[in-house]
C-alpha cells in the first residue's frame, strides 16, 4: 500500500524483486490497513521486525508513491522524494536511459491522466521530457512504432 513498483517487463523490475524479497522471505510479517484492489491484489502496509517494510522500499528508490490513503502516506511520499533526490534505485536505473541509435522520439506517460504521448525533436516541450522507463514511458524509432505502442502525438509538437 502505498508504493507502486515496476511491473514484471518495465526497467528496475529485477532490483525491486530482489531488494522486497531480501526483505521478507521466510520472515514474520505483519499487514495493517490492508485492502483489496481492483485487480484482487491485497494491498498493506507490511512491517517486519518493527519496520515499516513500504518506507523501505521507497528510500531505496523502488518505489513511487500510488496516492493510496493510509496513515503513512506522508512518510511514504517523503521517503520517496529522498531517493529522488539521491537519484537511488530506478532514479539511476530507469530514468532518462540513452536513446538507442536513430530512436529519438520520446513516448512519455502523463502520470495525472495515464494518457500516452509522444514527442518529436521539433516539439515544444522535448528536452524538458524525462522518460521513466519503470512505468512504461519508452523511445521510439518511428512515429508509426509509438502509435502502435498507444502513444499520440502531443499537442505541443503542432505549436
Amino acid at each position: 500500500m502505498g508504493v507502486d513498483a515496476p511491473e514484471m517487463e518495465r526497467c528496475g523490475r529485477i532490483e525491486a524483486k530482489k531488494l522486497l524479497t531480501g526483505l521478507i522471505l521466510n520472515k514474520n510479517v505483519e499487514l495493517k490497513e490492508s485492502v483489496k484492489e481492483a485487480y484482487g491484489r491485497t494491498m498493506a502496509l507490511v512491517y517486519s521486525d518493527g519496520k515499516l517494510i513500504n518506507k523501505i522500499i521507497m528510500e531505496s528508490g523502488y518505489g513511487r508513491p500510488d496516492y493510496r490513503k493510509n496513515s503513512q502516506r506522508d512518510i511514504l511520499t517523503t521517503a520517496y522524494h529522498k531517493a529522488e533526490i539521491a537519484k537511488s534505485g530506478l532514479w539511476s536505473l530507469c530514468i532518462n536511459p540513452p536513446a538507442p541509435k536513430e530512436c529519438l522520439i520520446k513516448g512519455n506517460i502523463d502520470m495525472a491522466t495515464y494518457e500516452k504521448f509522444y514527442h518529436l525533436q521539433y516539439c515544444r516541450h522535448y528536452n524538458q521530457i524525462v522518460l521513466n522507463t519503470a512505468y512504461g514511458d519508452a523511445w521510439f524509432c518511428s512515429e508509426k512504432e509509438a502509435q502502435a505502442a498507444g502513444f499520440t502525438k502531443s499537442a505541443s509538437c503542432d505549436q
